[in-house]
């Protein structure tokens, strides 16, 4: 098994890391950690997946209306 030391030093890379995958540079990244590693509510979620589907349709020239299937 680990020792104590090495157990503190791998937490604080998880958590290192987490906060880096968090962070809003790429929100497609947010979305996904937020989604599956922090296991987020579909409230908590609901914005970033609005600034996902809002920075896709940028991406394509398509004013996101958040109704249609590309904006969902």
């Amino acid at each position: 098994m680990f020792k104590t030391s090495e157990k503190k030093v791998m937490e604080k890379a998880r958590t290192n890391t987490l906060d880096w995958l968090l962070e809003p540079g790429d929100i497609g990244v947010k979305y996904l950690a937020m989604r599956d590693l922090v296991k987020a509510s579909a409230k908590e979620l609901m914005p970033v997946k609005q600034a996902v589907a809002k920075k896709a349709a940028q991406q394509v020239g398509h004013s996101p209306c958040l109704t249609c299937p590309e904006c969902d």
